[in-house]
């Protein structure tokens, strides 16, 4: 299925499956979890000396200049991300903001509730959830909303130890990891990963990604700069996005 039919049919997806699963009070809006969102921490950075590193990022210019509070440059990436869910999905939904440290989900959650009050998205309940990412059940995070699982799911900027190891059985290890990611969402996640051998493998890229094995490359979401807790800024040139689609429920397969 093309990536624009996936997006236009996702959150019509979604209430379908919670209405064949017997819940005709299902929310009513779109479900998002952003993994590994608060990496970042409290730290803050020199606005000048970030907009300087970061002037070549054409695509985040407009974040760039508009950001005008705290760790705009930590969370710029994040507010994006809540401005493109509004955009494609409409104005209610839910966003939780995933860490495993309590107090640093508890904070992104925070500024991320400034930014939709900023921006006037007072539909959008937006959520700490602290756990392991691997570790998340999504029908203990949505119980509330009458969903099994997110509508998207979405990591950026993943850590270098997620391939701990550049052996075959390591990296199978790794991609099964991805696939309990991929599980969390009705149709699966998107991870934004970065084309040098210190966050990605070379053989994992040969093997598997140029390939269109496990991993479907798309444009449907752009790749975003990576800033580090120092201040230094990744090019989004060097980024990549793909696709990893959800192992079908039951009542999936049955539509189909």
């Amino acid at each position: 299925m093309k990536t624009f039919i996936r997006s236009a049919g996702l959150v019509f997806f979604a209430l379908f499956a919670g209405i064949l699963q017997g819940n005709e009070n299902a929310f009513e809006g779109w479900t998002h979890l952003e993994l590994g969102a608060a990496n970042y921490g409290q730290r803050k950075h020199n606005r000048e000396w970030s907009l300087k590193k970061s002037s070549h990022l054409t695509d985040m210019d407009f974040y760039i200049a508009q950001l005008d509070y705290d760790n705009w440059g930590q969370y710029g990436v994040l507010y994006w991300t809540l401005d493109e869910l509004v955009e494609r999905y409409g104005e209610k939904g839910v966003f939780h903001v995933n860490d495993c440290r309590e107090q640093l989900s508890n904070y992104t959650a925070r500024m991320l509730k400034k930014y939709a009050a900023k921006k006037g998205y007072s539909e959008v309940i937006i959520e700490p959830i602290t756990a392991d990412f691997f570790q998340i059940d999504p029908v203990q995070t949505l119980i509330k909303f009458g969903r099994e699982r997110y509508d998207s799911v979405h990591l950026k900027n993943p850590e270098p130890s997620l391939y701990r190891k550049t052996a075959p059985a390591e990296r199978a290890k790794t991609r099964r990891l991805f696939q309990k990611l991929a599980d969390l969402s009705y149709d699966g996640f998107f991870l934004f990963y970065y084309r040098f051998d210190s966050y990605t493998p070379k053989a994992e890229i040969e093997e598997y990604i140029n390939k269109g094995i496990f991993y479907q490359e798309t444009d449907e979401w752009e790749p975003v700069p990576y800033v580090s807790t120092n201040g230094h800024v990744t090019s989004q040139s060097l980024g990549k996005v793909v696709f990893i689609q959800s192992t079908p429920q039951d009542s999936d397969a049955d539509q189909e």
